[in-house]
């Protein structure tokens, strides 16, 4: 932590660490002398340097590296960035990835927090705020880390279900519904996570297990988006590494699905 300089500090222009095979402005500077550039170019570190680790004494790092053989520090490959923070109580699920920039690879890291969903703003960037500091904690020096939220997909799911004779059919609309986008339901984005393709057999078999139906129809199977493919016939919708699929709303804007569930028979 002794390097962390205050703001204003760095302002001298040492070298021009650009690949011009990468960009045709780095390749124009690095065609001028220093001296040109430092007269184009203007440095500085408007904000003070923070975080940093201060060196260990030895006979710290003999006690310390045993467990650090097992649980290591600092994220190395972008799995680690995954593992390290899917150990957090507040983190549903997260994916990783390197992206090549101008100057050098940034990991790029999607996170999905608990109950992203419903929470309210607040607490929604109280989780944040801890997820970035613990990114900031793991990284090595010299990388690079970004951390975003998911691309929510929302669902266009249409259902007919038979219920029996004796079931009341507003409560085995509302359990259906339940069953599909309901806290533990199969849509349920903690359940969920990242990455999850829609099964059309999870469907299935998730409103099969509420009490009082007896056969179920899915009449619209898609992504909530203009010009969206049908997916009955595949039997799946796909889901990226950077999305979580739902079928109901939350915080974000444009989460919102589409879930029409019709009961035929039961007690009205």
């Amino acid at each position: 932590t002794v390097a962390n300089v205050g703001e204003g500090v760095l302002t001298r222009l040492l070298q021009v660490p650009l690949d011009p095979q990468r960009s045709a402005s780095a390749g124009e500077l690095l065609a001028q002398s220093m001296d040109d550039v430092r007269a184009l170019v203007r440095v500085d570190n408007p904000l003070p340097a923070v975080g940093g680790r201060d060196a260990e004494s030895l006979d710290s790092i003999r006690y310390r590296a045993p467990a650090g053989v097992s649980q290591p520090l600092s994220a190395v490959t972008v799995d680690d960035y995954v593992r390290m923070l899917q150990q957090m109580p507040e983190v549903a699920g997260a994916s990783a990835r390197a992206v090549d920039r101008d100057l050098r690879t940034v990991i790029r890291v999607t996170v999905l927090l608990r109950d992203e969903d419903t929470l309210d703003r607040d607490e929604l960037l109280r989780r944040w705020a801890g997820v970035r500091s613990r990114l900031e904690e793991i990284r090595l020096l010299g990388v690079d880390v970004e951390a975003l939220p998911p691309k929510w997909v929302p669902l266009d799911l249409d259902l007919e279900v038979d219920a029996s004779p004796h079931a009341q059919a507003d409560q085995v609309r509302d359990a259906v519904v339940g069953a599909i986008a309901g806290d533990g339901g199969l849509l349920d984005p903690d359940r969920s996570g990242l990455n999850g393709d829609v099964q059309l057999a999870d469907l299935y078999q998730a409103v099969l297990r509420v009490p009082g139906v007896t056969a179920v129809r899915v009449k619209r199977f898609r992504r909530l988006e203009p010009q969206s493919q049908e997916r009955l016939e595949a039997g799946v919708i796909p889901i990226g590494p950077d999305e979580v699929a739902t079928a109901r709303g939350g915080y974000w804007p444009g989460s919102e699905g589409v879930l029409t569930v019709q009961v035929c028979g039961g007690l009205r």
